[in-house]
């Protein structure tokens, strides 16, 4: 099966004349890679895999596989496999008349078709159900009938549209290992779209986060949760603490103190992103670069942990950080202690709101740009 490059250039879907689901949208995925989409109901990222399809088309924009134009090019007529989140499996045929329908509609020889069939089901992990009916599957079996089918037909391209929600949790982890395992043998390129943050991140090589129809940031999971390019992704990605502050000669400066600039901005005013499980209870008083004093303000027993937000030790501050400690470690509200936040981790964001932005719609025009592709 080979491996193919996917571009997307300045792509743009408007539904009548009010929604724009996709705007400007620009993006490079390497051949052999599994990129998820990836965002809220609404953001763009099914209109984007269905456009890749040719299930809808583009008011403007290209899309090339290989550097070939297929923008116009007819749905049945591009070589792409697609699963969708219904297994839309034939009832009244088998299993393995099912995955071996594409290759029927191809005029292959039924003796071929037989083979690859068997070769597949044994892929996806269902020999022997060759002969059974739909009615006769799991949920977590449709599926995987549903890949086998997308798949033996060779595709240059595997488009995957939410095809876990479905499933209940230990069914979609499951078969999230199960695509990860299938498409790294295989290497064909995939494109996989989920709201899920963490199957994004367990599965993908690189993610594409859409917000209001265009891509906030693309780059590997490691790079989302160790330096966000905005505050929408940081919350996106689960980021607590956002600190407003400045940036000056190395050293950001906020209501808990200062601290060496690790990665991002590096003057002017900005926000410093740091993640709960970076910042940690320090035994003793405050004495490295990153040690604070802080008061407790409030704290959460939640069993395996506990949860604490504390204060600046400066009587008229009130900005809060989150941190999680030993569930043995039980402070009282109005407790001194000295918390570190890790040096290595201290990444600075532009300045912008940091208020709940989800639904505000207003960004710039523009496209992300993706010249920072990097192997995971």
């Amino acid at each position: 099966m080979s491996s193919t490059a996917v571009s997307l250039l300045i792509l743009t879907k408007t539904f009548g004349n009010l929604h724009q689901a996709v705007k400007s949208l620009n993006l490079d995925i390497k051949p052999g890679r599994l990129v998820s989409l990836l965002g809220e109901s609404g953001c763009g990222k099914t209109t984007t895999l269905r456009m890749i399809a040719g299930l809808v088309r583009p008011n403007s924009g290209s899309i090339l596989f290989d550097g070939v134009d297929i923008t116009d090019t007819p749905t049945e007529k591009r070589p792409v496999g697609m699963v969708f989140q219904k297994s839309l499996l034939f009832p009244h045929m088998s299993i393995a008349e099912n995955v071996g329908f594409g290759l029927k509609m191809q005029k292959v020889a039924q003796t071929e078709i037989d083979e690859k069939v068997e070769k597949m089901l044994g892929l996806v992990q269902l020999e022997g159900y060759g002969a059974r009916r739909v009615g006769q599957l799991s949920g977590g079996q449709e599926q995987r009938v549903s890949l086998a089918r997308a798949l033996i037909v060779e595709p240059d391209v595997l488009l995957l549209d939410e095809p876990l929600s479905a499933l209940d949790a230990n069914l979609r982890v499951q078969m999230r290992d199960l695509i990860r395992s299938i498409q790294q043998q295989i290497g064909v390129t995939t494109v996989f779209v989920t709201h899920d943050q963490a199957e994004a991140v367990e599965i993908s090589d690189r993610i594409a986060l859409l917000v209001d129809g265009r891509i906030e940031q693309y780059a590997t999971p490691e790079e989302f949760y160790t330096a966000p390019e905005s505050v929408k992704v940081a919350r996106f990605f689960g980021t607590s603490n956002l600190l407003e502050g400045h940036a000056d000669r190395g050293t950001f400066t906020c209501a808990f103190g200062s601290f060496p600039i690790n990665s991002g901005l590096t003057s002017g005013d900005g926000i410093l992103a740091l993640r709960q499980e970076e910042i940690s209870v320090f035994e003793g008083k405050a004495q490295g670069p990153g040690d604070v004093t802080v008061v407790v303000e409030q704290i959460q027993y939640l069993g395996t942990k506990t949860r604490i937000w504390v204060k600046p030790s400066i009587a008229d501050r009130r900005e809060l950080v989150q941190l999680d400690a030993s569930p043995s470690f039980r402070p009282q509200a109005g407790d001194t202690i000295t918390v570190r936040f890790n040096p290595l981790r201290i990444h600075i964001l532009p300045t912008e709101s940091i208020v709940e932005t989800a639904d505000s719609g207003e960004e710039t025009e523009g496209s992300i740009s993706t010249d920072k592709e990097k192997s995971r």
